[in-house]
């Protein structure tokens, strides 16, 4: 889409089309920015930049807000309706752009898919060390309480020991 097709779309000026293609010249593509050629031509992302400095200047944010919001990939795709039609080339590119967001989406659908897989494997492996460590934990455990067991056993027969040895004390200090 040619800059004067694009001012029509979006209410503005040319000037003004080309003046924010300029002064955010990183968003850009380099048909957009004429670097190879004599006339612009703006693809379908740079329309959704260049909405995104219209929407955001309509609502008074300042020029380095908006070149923060562009840094982070923020754009507005809520095209107005004349900017909507895409004819010819332009149709051409759109479907290459999409194709190709497709593939990328498709690539990131497939390592998030490994990526859980992976997990689900870690997963497991920690499952198992954990039920492994319960099982290490339960004989300390009862090797623990057999050793209490015998300790108090041992207690309680030493008691019983010192009251036979008191009783025995007791009758002898009575003779």
């Amino acid at each position: 889409m040619k800059t004067g097709q694009v001012a029509i779309a979006f209410r503005r000026d040319g000037k003004t089309i080309r003046d924010w293609t300029n002064r955010y010249k990183e968003f850009f593509s380099k048909t957009a920015l004429a670097e190879d050629e004599h006339q612009r031509d703006y693809v379908l992302s740079d329309l959704y930049v260049l909405n995104t400095i219209r929407s955001e200047r309509v609502a008074n944010s300042d020029w380095e807000l908006i070149r923060a919001k562009l840094h982070d990939d923020y754009r507005d795709q809520n095209l107005p309706p004349a900017a909507k039609n895409i004819e010819g080339e332009q149709a051409v590119t759109v479907y290459v752009e999409m194709r190709e967001m497709q593939t990328k989406i498709d690539t990131l659908e497939q390592r998030l898919q490994d990526q859980i897989r992976e997990s689900e494997i870690r997963i497991e492996a920690l499952q198992a060390q954990v039920e492994k460590e319960r099982e290490i934990g339960e004989r300390n455990r009862r090797e623990v309480e057999r050793r209490l067991e015998d300790e108090i056993r041992g207690r309680a027969e030493a008691e019983v020991e010192l009251r036979i040895l008191k009783r025995q004390m007791e009758k002898g200090s009575d003779k």
